[in-house]
């Protein structure tokens, strides 16, 4: 069917991109096992780590409980609309650690010399550096964002009117 609507050149463009999609997937699922296998090599400090991580996350969620023990109703917001927004803060700072953890220590790199190595293969330079390096809290914070939307969701979404998704959206900018 696209055929009779792209010619030949559009189809091999189209070809020859889905082709280095593919490859590009294939290389991060290699930098993702490499860098895992990496984190595994300590196994106590990666446990240590993950835990200490689910403990800072449940010290949060008991924070915002405990406020709401006192004070029932900030400015209008009550608990579970405020678990709602941190999930939603929780989200989009998890695909950030996930994806582009690495990019803050481009300036380590050149400063230390190693700038070199992702300059000298034949992958993309910005490719290689978000690739190479993976935060773990990242995906505990993906699935706790999602987690707690999910259980909140049902009383929250009834009372989101338009003025509210446009505040919430304006703050995540």
């Amino acid at each position: 069917f696209y055929t009779l609507l792209l010619s030949e050149y559009e189809i091999e463009q189209w070809q020859r991109r889905w082709f280095l999609v593919g490859r590009g997937i294939r290389i991060y699922k290699s930098f993702v096992k490499q860098f895992f296998k990496s984190l595994l090599e300590y196994r106590a400090d990666f446990f240590i780590g993950t835990f200490s991580f689910v403990i800072q996350q449940l010290a949060s969620l008991l924070f915002i409980y405990s406020v709401f023990t006192i004070v029932p109703d900030l400015k209008g917001f009550n608990l579970d609309q405020l678990i709602f927004i941190y999930a939603v803060f929780l989200i989009p700072r998890g695909l950030d650690h996930i994806f582009t953890d690495n990019l803050w220590g481009i300036g380590m790199y050149v400063r230390t010399g190693d700038f070199d190595k992702y300059l000298l293969r034949p992958v993309g330079t910005l490719f290689q550096i978000i690739s190479e390096r993976i935060d773990w809290n990242g995906f505990a914070e993906l699935l706790m964002g999602i987690v707690m939307i999910s259980l909140v969701w049902t009383k929250v979404v009834p009372q989101i009117n338009g003025q509210d998704i446009l505040v919430i959206s304006a703050y995540l900018l």
